[in-house]
């Protein structure tokens, strides 16, 4: 099975996996490319060379890395991934798939396309860099994942009562129109010229009763749309979220904030073209159908002159399909761009403000609203031109139609009245196909959007209704010859071993980057080790139920993470009746109460984005409280204290010593001075 090598860069960051993508499609591997994101440990910064050839191995190929010079890509086995340097500074990888004496022929996922480069200028941009990679023994042909269209005629065939209806009314609708047209004829070619008055008067009372008919059918149909939009949109963006939640936290970490959000606006444009374009592209077609058996039955030598515009209508629509689906993809990643910085730059406005950057920040988010509005404004230009085109082309059908019509009345080829008709249905005959035109940007856009979407829904979620559900008094947690490095990078863990034991408090040290958080996050179950073992007495963890793992294990992160709702919810979240007697209990021990004394609602008191109206030594013990409010098992505490006050530090620490007391297993990640003094025995990672 053969799948096109062309394919486009979903993010920014996406280049080196979609043409990794490219290259698996040409050996005959459809592969989506946010799962190779996954494989290649690709970041908001990008793939790494070593991260692509991970990923090219997980997948069947044989992938290494070269580096040479001009003469190289001639010898090398095609096609080839080349790592370049943009003009603009950004790295960037493309695919080359021909090479000859002046011109080399890439794939850009940038663009999306098989484009022809001078040589001398792909020189200029290659930094020498190749990989190449070829199938395997374990390399499989075919399609990983659900391909879009079936997952659309799914969500399709679960609406299809509603689509059968608006179809039904449409084609009332549709048959109302036609039959206006006919009582025009029949009163110019029949009535009028007998004098018959009554007959005026029955026509007149029939139209104006069709007119009525019209109107209830248009509101009935928009009100099945309506609900029929409203609907799709709910169970798409409902789907995505419980999804995008089941998801592991490698998915959040290697995205922005836009990048991730910006699927919410796919589903709004899936569901669009759902709900809107699909059943308008059908109901044009029957208008089109309709009006053509109409016409050709009035007068066939006319309709067959009309049918000589056809070509011209279907000529504009394949030269703006091309460009249109070429435009609108630098749109939306322009946009997501731009959404992105805005949401970063926000985000860190207290730094922007502190080093007086506020100048350089703005320009460089204005640069990205000028590059945005650029191509806007070129879709723009692109699209009236064609829209002048097709109305054009609508004019002259009306102009030939009345011209060639009137030559057929002088020859008693055609009544008046019938040439009325032929007048009135070339409206029928031109509107649907000046509509598949406009539908085109609509569909593009939603097929475009669906291909991202549903990559997201497809990958692989958390394993949450596996394992054992037994309840577990944990004495020993204890990690053995780990080994562990995120994908296309050195390894962070090399056979690393731990002992944590119940009443008692260890403490991990060492240098930043050594690996203390990435212990943390492995005995979470957030990240999972190459090899090695981590057991709670002697049961793999892996074996546990992982919702019941994370009610026996809890951490407190160096940043709080609280939500904006009240002190109470932040405290126990998800809980619709929290125990408030505890929550008062662990503000007693925290030294929160004079907090809660000047808050006017209490532990109802709303904090705001973030816990913006609390300190951050306030909204640490709150974190604190929030993670004892569970009555873990299991505690870690990762730089928990580092932006604390001393009196927050000594209220979380004088906390942690009670939880020893109580027989919890405790992981203290520090090194200060004050944390460590409260260790029973030290670790460090080096």
């Amino acid at each position: 099975m053969k799948f096109s090598v062309k394919i486009r860069q979903q993010d920014l960051s996406d280049c080196g996996v979609a043409s990794l993508a490219s290259v698996a499609a040409f050996y005959g591997l459809r592969f989506p490319v946010a799962k190779l994101r996954n494989y290649s440990g690709t970041n908001s910064e990008g793939s790494t060379i070593a991260g692509l050839i991970d990923a090219a191995k997980k997948i069947g190929l044989t992938a290494k890395g070269y580096k040479g010079k001009l003469s190289s890509l001639y010898k090398i086995p095609k096609p080839a991934i080349l790592h370049l340097k943009k003009k603009s500074g950004l790295l960037h990888f493309a695919v080359l798939y021909r090479i000859g004496k002046k011109f080399a022929h890439i794939m850009d996922p940038s663009k999306g396309r098989i484009q022809r480069v001078n040589i001398a200028d792909l020189c200029e941009e290659w930094t020498g860099h190749i990989i190449v990679a070829l199938p395997d023994d374990n390399f499989k042909k075919g399609r990983v994942g659900v391909n879009p269209l079936q997952r659309l005629w799914k969500i399709f065939k679960t609406k299809k009562r509603d689509y059968l209806k608006a179809l039904t009314v449409s084609i009332l609708f549709i048959l109302i129109s036609l039959s206006t047209s006919f009582f025009i004829k029949y009163l110019i070619d029949d009535v009028i010229p007998s004098g018959n008055q009554h007959q005026i008067t029955l026509i007149g009372v029939a139209m104006i009763c069709f007119a009525i008919l019209s109107f209830l059918l248009y509101w009935h149909r928009s009100k099945i749309l309506l609900n029929l939009s409203v609907g799709t949109n709910h169970e798409l963006i409902s789907s995505f979220v419980t999804k995008l939640f089941e998801l592991p936290q490698q998915y959040f970490d290697s995205r922005k904030t836009g990048e991730i959000t910006s699927r919410i606006e796919d589903a709004f444009k899936v569901g669009n073209m759902l709900s809107e374009a699909v059943l308008t592209f059908s109901i044009n077609i029957l208008t089109f159908l309709l009006s053509i058996i109409v016409l050709l039955t009035v007068q066939w030598k006319l309709s067959l002159f009309l049918l000589a515009f056809l070509p011209l209508y279907i000529l504009l629509y394949i030269i703006y399909d091309i460009i249109n689906r070429s435009i609108r993809k630098t749109i939306m990643e322009n946009g997501a761009k731009f959404e992105s910085s805005l949401i970063e730059n926000i985000r860190s406005s207290l730094t922007v403000k502190c080093f007086g950057i506020e100048k350089e920040i703005v320009a460089d988010i204005r640069d990205r609203l000028i590059t945005l509005n650029s191509s806007i404004v070129k879709a723009g230009k692109w699209g009236i031109s064609f829209a002048g085109s097709t109305d054009f082309n609508s004019k002259l059908l009306s102009i030939t139609t009345l011209w060639a019509g009137g030559l057929f009345i002088l020859t008693d080829k055609l009544t008046l009245g019938e040439l009325i008709l032929f007048y009135t249905l070339t409206a029928l005959f031109s509107s649907p196909l000046n509509s598949f035109i406009a539908l085109n940007t609509s569909i593009r856009d939603g097929m475009a959007a669906a291909e991202r979407l549903f990559e997201v829904m497809d990958l692989d979620g958390e394993p949450y209704n596996e394992g054992l559900s037994v309840e577990l008094n944990i004495e020993e947690l204890k990690m053995e010859k780990i080994v562990f490095g995120y994908a296309g990078r050195d390894k962070v863990l090399q056979d690393f071993n731990l002992c944590l034991k119940s009443g008692q408090i260890t403490a991990l040290c060492g240098e930043n980057g050594s690996g203390k958080s990435t212990v943390a996050l492995l005995l979470m179950r957030m990240l999972h080790a190459e090899s090695g073992s981590i057991a709670a007495d002697g049961v793999d963890i892996n074996q546990i139920n992982l919702q019941l793992w994370r009610n026996i294990i809890t951490i407190v992160p160096q940043n709080p993470g609280l939500f904006s709702g009240t002190i109470s919810q932040n405290i126990a979240p998800g809980e619709t009746e929290p125990d408030c007697d505890l929550i008062l209990q662990l503000c007693r021990e925290l030294g929160l109460l004079d907090l809660l004394k000047r808050l006017p609602l209490g532990l109802d008191t709303f904090l705001g984005e973030n816990g913006s109206r609390l300190s951050r030594g306030e909204q640490q013990r709150i974190a604190v409280a929030r993670a004892l409010y569970r009555e873990p098992k299991i505690l870690i505490l990762d730089e928990a204290t580092s932006s604390c006050d001393t009196e927050s530090k000594n209220l979380i620490l004088n906390s942690v010593v009670r939880q020893r007391e109580r027989g919890c297993i405790i992981l203290l990640i520090s090194h200060q001075k004050e944390d460590l003094a409260i260790a029973d025995r030290h670790v460090n990672i080096k």
